[in-house]
């Protein structure tokens, strides 16, 4: 489950009220506020133990672009804070920053931080699924998040690849602003609970290399006799060897699953994690769903979502497969929808990079392309 700290109110209110009056320059030099300093680093080491999947909403390399009166160095300052405190500067500075920011709030730097803040917003308006709708095609998409008027709405991290040049929600942005035809409608989740200044919007350089799928066949698509079974044909891709990494990326298997209706193909591919080993285990894995037009010859819809199982849910969806499995996600959060048309190597390229890293979904991508 994706977390952050505001899913701890409680501790939070605490210490909002014992940093009540007190400036953030102060924290860090008043000998007599050494108790809260206390408190704060208590907090983030209490929460850290999410750290490696925690929901960062306030990106720390604006960290960098932050000047702030009597702090030389905002960046610098806090790394060696977080080095000499905690002894680690790769978790805990990300944190942190975050966390100070929404304890001492900045007057002249207007982010705002809080419970749902961004859906509270006049710019922005949500669809069933939650996803951000561009009802005045205002929104201006960027690979950093969404510009609306004067704000800066940040992806939601089930959305992948946010500040990563050649990632997966990169490439989807460049789809759809490469789109000529009207009808074109990209929809992404957004992070609720902050709202950044679009001044301080910037274009990020981080670069992804990820390896693209040679693709599948068009015509094999376009065959009347595929799938198989126009009910569901499952096509499974299985981890059978330990890979470097999978510690770290743990992976079990993907599942495939073609069906056709009215001509219209549609697939589904999930990638499950293995069977969790305690038994109040959340598990989440990752899910698109995509149509393929036979006429067009190109995808005509693709979306995708994070699903969430409880421990006794997923054992039973793990021990069968997509099209047989009865049992349903405690949890299913659509993060993103793009009705357009697609080529199928693109489309290939953009899965690939949504599952990344995955090299499963590499090697069913790794058919002939026409």
């Amino acid at each position: 489950m994706i977390r952050s700290f505001l899913d701890f109110e409680n501790t939070l209110s605490i210490l909002r009220s014992d940093c009540n009056g007190i400036s953030l320059q102060e924290l860090f030099v008043d000998d007599s506020l050494e108790p809260i300093r206390l408190s704060i680093e208590n907090f983030v080491k209490d929460s850290k133990q999410c750290a490696p999947c925690l929901g960062y909403m306030l990106p720390s390399i604006l960290c960098e672009r932050i000047t702030l009166p009597g702090i030389d160095n905002l960046k610098d300052s806090l790394s060696r804070y977080c080095e000499r405190r905690f002894g680690d500067v790769i978790y805990t500075l990300p944190f942190l920053f975050e966390l100070l920011f929404h304890l001492f709030p900045q007057p002249e730097i207007p982010l705002r931080i809080g419970r749902n803040v961004a859906l509270e917003s006049n710019g922005v308006i949500l669809d069933h699924d939650g996803l951000m709708i561009d009802a005045n095609q205002q929104m201006n998409f960027q690979r950093e998040g969404i510009i609306v008027g004067s704000d800066w709405y940040l992806y939601d991290k089930s959305v992948p690849g946010a500040f990563v040049a050649n990632s997966f929600i990169d490439d989807l942005v460049k789809q759809y602003n490469s789109c000529t035809e009207g009808t074109a409608r990209l929809r992404v989740r957004i992070n609720p609970d902050i709202i950044i200044p679009k001044d301080m919007h910037f274009d990020s350089f981080t670069k992804a290399y990820i390896r693209g799928p040679i693709g599948i066949s068009a015509s094999a698509l376009n065959s009347p006799d595929f799938p198989p079974d126009p009910s569901g044909t499952v096509t499974e891709h299985k981890r059978v060897d330990t890979v470097p990494l999978s510690n770290l990326f743990p992976l079990d298997r993907i599942e495939v699953m073609w069906s056709c209706r009215d001509t219209i193909k549609s697939v589904q591919i999930e990638a499950l994690m293995p069977e969790p080993t305690e038994y109040n285990e959340e598990v989440q894995t990752k899910y698109i769903h995509a149509r393929w037009s036979p006429d067009e010859s190109r995808i005509i819809h693709f979306d995708g979502a994070t699903k969430t199982y409880d421990t006794e849910n997923y054992r039973s969806r793990f021990a069968t497969d997509i099209k047989k499995s009865i049992s349903k996600s405690a949890k299913y959060e659509k993060s993103f929808r793009f009705d357009t048309y697609l080529e199928l190597k693109d489309w290939c390229v953009l899965t690939t990079k949504y599952f990344d890293p995955n090299e499963l979904i590499l090697e069913y991508f790794g058919g002939v392309a026409e």
